[in-house]
Formats: structure tokens, C-alpha cells, sequence
């Protein structure tokens, strides 16, 4: 299968672009190398999420729906849907996720 790590994992890197103190909004750049995906479980938090997609290829499953998404391809859904990022390219996709608000996803 694929490997996998959470968004706090070590087999990316993810860096938080918004303000410190946390505000309502929380900006993330994440890198996910190929075959990585952001997490073994979809989670789900209260809120809206987009992304867009800045370098590579990535396969957005939520809920039901899944979506492949490549560069300058965006995204906008329900954060309380369960859902997960996957590389399914061949080089490291480099994603920029805003979430709103701010929480601490919990597995589905």
C-alpha cells in the first residue's frame, strides 16, 4: 500500500503560513512525496477547507467523491466530510490547504 503519515508526520514536510497567534483561518503548504497520502485514515474537522494544487498531481477522496487534481487545479469542500489527500503522481506534489476554522483534524 501506500505510505502514510499525518499532517504532523515526518515523511513530508508541512509548513503553517498563517499568523501567529492562530487566528479563524489556517494556511498549510504541504509536500507529499509520491505514493504519500495525508493520512491512514480520512479525517474530518468542523469547517470549510480549500486547496490548490501548486506542483504535481493529487487525488482528493471526499466522502463519496473522488477527485484528481493537477497543477493550478483548486478545491473547495465541507471539512466535516471525511476526506484525504493523495499523491498519485510521479514527483512531490506541493499543496496549499486553507482551513477555516483553525482545529486539530480528528480521524473519521
Amino acid at each position: 500500500g501506500a505510505a502514510r503519515f499525518g499532517m504532523g508526520g515526518t515523511a513530508s514536510r508541512v509548513e503553517v503560513l498563517s499568523a501567529q497567534p492562530k487566528r479563524n483561518l489556517e494556511l498549510v503548504l504541504a509536500e507529499f512525496p509520491p505514493g504519500v497520502s495525508s493520512g491512514e485514515k480520512r479525517h474530518c474537522h468542523h469547517g470549510e477547507e480549500c486547496l490548490l494544487v501548486l506542483e504535481g498531481r493529487v487525488s482528493l477522496t471526499c466522502g463519496e467523491h473522488v477527485l484528481v487534481l493537477e497543477q493550478g487545479d483548486s478545491c473547495h469542500y465541507d471539512g466535516r466530510v471525511p476526506h484525504t489527500i493523495e499523491n498519485t503522481g510521479s514527483l512531490t506534489a506541493r499543496v496549499l490547504i486553507a482551513m477555516t476554522p483553525r482545529s486539530t483534524p480528528r480521524s473519521a
